[in-house]
């Protein structure tokens, strides 16, 4: 008979410095999106305007 030990929800270590790093872009990471798409956009409707 095998006994299976007991699956126990195990906090993540957040004392590295990877988890931190990962952290910290994680949460810039949409905000950055968001203003390079603004970027994109502008700059695409500057290079039509004078043509149009």
């Amino acid at each position: 008979m095998v006994i299976a030990a007991p699956l126990s929800a195990q906090e993540p270590d957040t004392t590295s410095l990877g988890y931190k790093i990962g952290y910290h872009i994680g949460s810039w990471l949409p905000f950055g999106i968001i203003v390079l798409l603004v970027v994109l956009i502008l700059a695409r409707k500057s290079r039509r305007s004078p043509n149009e």
